[in-house]
């Protein structure tokens, strides 16, 4: 068995995961109705399954399974494609993340719940589980197993209710997400600010209050960054401001501030994001996420650091199974503390996607097909190659998701 590539292999992958990310969906839409309606662009928020697959005095049971393969044309030695989140891995056939979620949802004052999504995989997993659950403390590895929430909830009945939660869930910053049954992004690739720029999740408490049908409020105290077992004695505090003027357009603001370094209970690390959507047309739909991050010390004593960020998409729905996603980004690692190299990042990424929604007997599920067509820049060469650094990159990547 040869231990490399040959000179023709990189355009025989280049042609089929290309030719399969583009040509497939448009076969699919092709052979569907041209006439069929088209559905609204779909946000961060995807609509669930209708009828779970289990439902038993108001507990229900849901599952999402995303799988991919990825190349990069850099064909990198080792075989890593730099500063991504998930699919870090070149050349790869992968089982990203399979998932089960178990839930009694509330709704109405003096209702109680909980939620609990166990998730398994090559690739989530390792990257989003937590420091001290199902990531060691002292190696600091995770393995293909973790539990990314597991919370109880109960509205206190007071005004139109408060909710509050307790336990582990995911982080309210940006515009992207870990992915779930009840929501997948618009790319299969996740932006440098998703992976390098915020935090996955948290836990702690929360509360949260519709002040009006517009305006919401959340509030909470947790152990920090990606932490069920803090790093130091402090407490980190969280916040968002959700605006909603009118049915196709929403403001998110979100900060969280504390001591995130370990040992280390009075530096301060302050992240301030904003995410905007706006739903242009029923089959338009265009969003920005920006973000601001400053750490205290982390560069020595009175020697802080910042880190910012911002990522724009636009989504077209060109039937109701067919669309086609964009997204442009930038990341300023200014002293390197993110990426561990003092650079400007930028991508361009670009989506299309067959979704079909089957009737499995009582169930419908969900199967989407999707391509991933991405570029990257650095300020600086730092994208491993076969020989040397560049400071481009560019990968292929098919991803089938499944979801009931």
């Amino acid at each position: 068995m040869p231990t490399h590539r040959t000179r023709y292999a990189p355009w025989v992958w280049i042609a089929s995961v290309l030719g399969a990310a583009i040509l497939l969906p448009l076969f699919a839409f092709a052979q569907s109705n041209p006439t069929a309606p088209a559905d609204t662009a779909q946000t961060q928020t995807a609509t669930a399954p209708e009828k779970p697959v289990l439902y038993w005095h108001g507990v229900t049971l849901n599952g999402f399974a995303s799988a991919a393969y990825t190349y990069n044309t850099n064909q990198p030695r080792p075989e890593f494609n730099q500063f991504r989140t998930f699919d870090f891995e070149d050349n790869t056939f992968k089982l990203d993340i399979a998932e089960v979620v178990v839930q009694k949802a509330v709704s109405k004052p003096s209702d109680w719940g909980f939620r609990a999504d166990v998730t398994g995989g090559e690739s989530v997993p390792k990257v989003a589980a937590s420091y001290g659950m199902f990531r060691d403390k002292c190696s600091g590895k995770a393995g293909h197993l973790d539990i990314h929430q597991l919370f109880a909830s109960y509205v206190v009945p007071v005004g139109k209710g408060l909710r509050v939660d307790a336990g582990k869930f995911v982080t309210h910053f940006g515009y992207e997400v870990i992915e779930g049954y009840d929501g997948y992004n618009d790319n299969y690739s996740r932006s440098f600010l998703f992976g390098y720029g915020i935090p996955f999740t948290h836990t702690g408490i929360k509360a949260s209050y519709p002040v009006t049908s517009k305006v919401g409020v959340t509030a909470m105290v947790v152990n920090g960054w990606d932490d069920v077992h803090d790093n130091n004695r402090s407490r980190s505090i969280g916040a968002q401001l959700a605006i909603t003027p009118t049915k196709s357009t929403a403001t998110y603001v979100n900060y969280m501030g504390g001591a995130e370094a370990a040992a280390n209970n009075h530096s301060l690390r302050q992240a301030f994001n904003v995410v905007q959507t706006w739903s242009a047309t029923p089959k338009l739909s265009v969003a920005g996420d920006f973000l601001f991050a400053h750490e205290d010390d982390i560069l020595g004593p009175e020697k802080s650091a910042i880190w910012a960020a911002f990522a724009g998409y636009a989504r077209y729905s060109v039937s109701s199974q067919f669309s086609m996603s964009f997204r442009g980004e930038v990341f300023r690692d200014s002293d390197g503390v993110r990426t561990g190299k003092a650079q400007t990042l930028t991508g361009f990424t670009i989506t299309p996607e067959y979704r079909r929604t089957v009737n499995l007997g009582r169930l419908p599920t969900r199967f989407v097909f999707r391509g991933d067509f991405r570029c990257d820049h650095s300020s600086v060469p730092v994208f491993v190659t076969e020989t040397q650094l560049r400071q481009h990159q560019v990968t292929l990547a098919v991803n089938l998701i499944y979801a009931f």
